[in-house]
């Protein structure tokens, strides 16, 4: 897999993918570790107004999946990424 290739050559490396299938942390892993459920609550916490705001100028709701992949970048440059996987469906 590219993100096992990368992290085994020194890159710190994000991962995205789905679907997941038992814990959506599944989806957010830096050099093999899925995202603890703290994290990810964080996460959602610290978007929550910016997608509330984002939508009222839409018109309409995002998707699940918009909502999940703008997760895994905010993730991912957090945790200072060198290069990422990031599936985008």
């Amino acid at each position: 897999m590219v993100s096992e290739m990368l992290t085994e050559a020194g890159y710190r490396t994000g991962l995205y993918t789905s679907p997941h299938l038992t814990d959506l942390e599944e989806r957010f892993r830096v050099d093999g570790q899925q995202c603890e459920p703290a994290v990810l609550a964080e996460l959602v916490q610290s978007i929550s107004s910016a997608v509330i705001d984002l939508e009222s100028e839409i018109g309409h709701s995002v998707s699940f999946f918009e909502l999940t992949t703008a997760l895994a970048i905010l993730y991912f440059h957090q945790k200072q990424c060198d290069a990422i996987v990031l599936e985008v469906g």
